[in-house]
């Protein structure tokens, strides 16, 4: 079982796999086109927004009962990511050590 992780850009998900998480099935992806849902069975899907536009993208996977981990470096996506149920928002201002033991606390309690 993989978590999907969706990158526009590939800066954050470059960090992710570079560094100690203590869940290492990863499956990246810049398009949410080219992910078929009905033959992965993701566990979770760690989404990076870096623009309100990109939540937009979001609504692709909001409705598959699968946790969602929403990053960014936007404070005003991240503010507005708090406020939607069944979503983990994550601040990605923070320090990459702080970061990461935050995810391996996530993951561990939704994988």
């Amino acid at each position: 079982m993989e978590v999907l992780v969706y990158d526009p850009q590939g800066a954050f998900s470059k960090m992710l796999q570079k560094s100690d998480l203590s869940y290492g099935e990863f499956h990246v992806s810049k398009d949410l086109t080219d992910v078929n849902f009905d033959e992965n069975d993701y566990v979770a899907v760690v989404f990076f927004a870096y623009s309100a536009g990109d939540l937009l993208s979001l609504l692709g996977v909001y409705k598959r009962n699968i946790p969602i981990i929403l990053c960014s470096l936007d404070k005003e996506v991240y503010k507005k990511a708090q406020g939607v149920y069944g979503v983990i928002s994550v601040d990605m201002t923070k320090h990459k050590s702080e970061i990461i033991e935050y995810f391996n606390s996530i993951l561990s309690v939704t994988v």
